[in-house]
């Protein structure tokens, strides 16, 4: 996994570049989120495999269309880490921490709320 500190850092500055945008396009000021912006550390392979395949699943939930689902939807990384090609992803650690690219789609074929 990415050291916190450097992850960290990356999350903040893609969301500082992004209040930038949104306030200069709207010529607004000042915050877009809430505070406090929660986190919780990753700090086991469990936690970071649910939050993986939260991501993905979450995506098509919010979006409320049947025909909809998050291995379809092109905006999500779910294809991009079970293919070959290349990709900025950190694909070795995310299949990694699931145990293979099987245990990635067997994860990912629970809904959200049924895990252990």
């Amino acid at each position: 996994m990415i050291g916190s500190q450097k992850a960290s850092q990356y999350v903040s500055n893609l969301l500082n570049a992004y209040t930038k945008a949104i306030n200069q396009a709207y010529w607004r000021t000042g915050a877009l989120f809430q505070r406090p912006f929660g986190r919780i550390e990753v700090n086991s392979d469990a936690y970071f495999s649910q939050l993986v395949a939260y991501i993905h699943q979450n995506s098509a939930e919010s979006h409320r269309t049947a025909a909809l689902i998050f291995r379809a939807w092109p905006y999500s990384s779910y294809r991009a880490l079970l293919s070959s090609q290349p990709t900025q992803l950190a694909r070795t650690e995310v299949l990694g921490g699931l145990c293979g690219q099987g245990q990635f789609e067997l994860f990912h074929a629970q809904p959200i709320g049924g895990r252990t």
